[in-house]
């Protein structure tokens, strides 16, 4: 049976100081003492700077610094609030998120953690009539059916995302709107066109979904104070 002895950790030499110790004395004291130190003090800065290139592919494991390289890398955007913690264990789980991609799920759990803790309710509506939402602090879409459609006569594979949220003031920055377009982009289905609406809070479109307001009780009037604030393109 083996013994706790048998497990016990051995302290490994660095190169600088194996090599002081595999040397005749008259080669690891004086100055060839010196020189050998010198030269495996090399190759001791190349072995640690190999061994943390590696552990840099690992998140969380290394350097905070590498979490950028490898977002881009698994296709992971960095939320605008996340702590480096945060976003190394989501980057863990890349192959598993990207499974789902192009699914309602995955889209708007991206969107949710991209935004939290400043997140605001969002309706992701398919052409089929099939809605989806979340609130801004519950990432699990609520399912349900509606007879809205943004157009008159959408293509089957079409979707319309509604954010709203009063965090916007005026029309948005060119960095506002990429910003907002970038995770529907990314985790869009390939042969799937959307439309990004983005509403102040309480805002609805022109036949909204139940329930509507502007269009009901008639005669009704367009409201701009509530109109929508952006329309992207996807």
């Amino acid at each position: 049976m083996a013994t706790e002895a048998a497990y016990e950790q051995v302290e490994l030499l660095v190169f600088r100081e194996a090599i002081r110790a595999a040397s005749p004395v008259w080669l690891a004291t004086g100055y060839n003492e010196k020189i050998l130190y010198s030269a495996h003090a090399l190759l001791d800065a190349t072995g640690a700077s190999t061994q943390q290139g590696i552990l840099c592919r690992f998140p969380g494991v290394a350097l905070d610094e590498s979490l950028p390289y490898i977002g881009k890398e698994r296709r992971i955007r960095r939320g605008l609030y996340e702590d480096n913690a945060t976003y190394a264990d989501r980057l863990r789980y890349w192959l598993r998120d990207h499974r789902f991609r192009g699914g309602p799920y995955a889209l708007l759990n991206q969107l949710y953690l991209h935004y939290k803790p400043h997140g605001f309710p969002i309706d992701l509506i398919y052409a089929s009539g099939k809605k989806y939402s979340i609130t801004a602090t519950n990432p699990t879409p609520v399912e349900s059916m509606i007879t809205w459609s943004q157009t008159g006569s959408p293509k089957w594979a079409q979707w319309t995302l509604i954010y709203y949220t009063d965090q916007f003031s005026g029309a948005l920055t060119p960095d506002q709107i990429a910003d907002l377009g970038a995770i529907p982009r990314e985790w869009n289905a390939a042969h799937a066109n959307g439309t990004i609406i983005v509403l102040p809070t309480g805002g609805e479109l022109w036949d909204s979904p139940p329930p509507a307001t502007w269009d009901t009780p008639l005669p009704s009037t367009w409201s701009s104070a509530l109109g929508p604030s952006q329309i992207i393109t996807i």
